[in-house]
């Protein structure tokens, strides 16, 4: 649980949006072994209530996650890279 609220907060501050699948796409690297979106839901509910995201409605997916609508959440913690400087 940990894990996956962690993954939500980077790709938060990473992406302007973000769905379910991108968490589990996150935590590929880790010990977590949660294959099952259904059990990301609370996750992202726990995430909209400590004002990481909030979501921006349904979209359309088909994927080996989603087949039909998924959450689309928008950051409200999104960090915009710095702009490199260019020199002329």
């Amino acid at each position: 649980h940990k894990a996956a609220l962690a993954a939500v907060k980077t790709l938060a501050e990473k992406q302007q949006t973000l769905i379910s699948a991108d968490v589990l796409t996150e935590l590929v690297d880790s010990d977590v072994k949660t294959h099952d979106l259904r059990a990301l839901g609370g996750v992202m509910i726990e995430a909209r209530d400590l004002g990481l995201i909030e979501s921006s409605g349904l979209i359309r997916r088909s994927d080996k996650h989603t087949r039909g609508a998924t959450t689309l959440w928008q950051s409200l913690v999104y960090k915009h890279p710095k702009q490199a400087k260019t020199s002329n």
